[in-house]
């Protein structure tokens, strides 16, 4: 063998032995990292169609649950509106029927008055008159509802403003001057009842 013989394979041994990895992988990896590129597109994708499809239910959850909210506080309002007047009509039926309770008290009391004086004349009609007139108002009151009752004062007091109030203020000034009998009444009456 000659000295060209014996290179001749060396060169082909070098020839056949492991060649640059960047020049032996070119279009393969090209291929592998395009592959790998569209499927992390794809997942990104479909990442954000699911985040977009996630955000659509809860904001339409959300919609929801406000129109469930706004629905409750309508329906409470209304119940606590309706309770709310209950309460104030049967307050203002049992205002009226104490009203009454007592006009018919006073007027009673008028009559017994009237009845019990011996002497005829002009006061003793005008006691009786005045129990008759407060028993008529006192009946008049227990035959209406709190509603009609301020609906018919309403009235009178558009047709015949003056009289109405000359009425209020007569019926302030009877109002105050019982309230305050009555007062000095129990007040006279618990300390003459702590004197014994």
């Amino acid at each position: 063998m000659t000295d060209n013989d014996s290179v001749l394979p060396r060169d082909s041994a070098m020839d056949s032995g492991p060649r640059d990895s960047a020049m032996d992988s070119g279009p393969r990896d090209s291929a592998m990292d395009s592959g790998r590129m569209d499927a992390a597109r794809q997942q990104a994708s479909e990442v954000k169609d699911h985040a977009v499809e996630a955000g659509g239910d809860v904001a339409e959850t959300a919609k929801q649950a406000a129109g469930d909210v706004i629905d409750e506080t309508k329906a409470q309002a209304k119940s606590v509106m309706r309770q709310t007047q209950e309460e104030l009509k049967a307050q203002a039926e049992a205002q009226q029927r104490r009203v009454a309770d007592g006009l018919h008290s006073v007027s009673a009391q008028f009559s017994q008055m009237a009845n019990q004086s011996e002497e005829g004349g002009m006061a003793v009609d005008a006691v009786r008159q005045a129990a008759e007139r407060t028993d008529s108002i006192a009946s008049w009151l227990d035959q209406r509802d709190p509603g009609s009752l301020v609906d018919e004062v309403r009235r009178y007091a558009r047709r015949k403003p003056g009289t109405f109030i000359a009425a209020a203020a007569v019926a302030g000034v009877l109002v105050g001057r019982l309230t305050r009998s009555v007062a000095s009444d129990s007040s006279e009456s618990s300390s003459a009842g702590g004197e014994r």
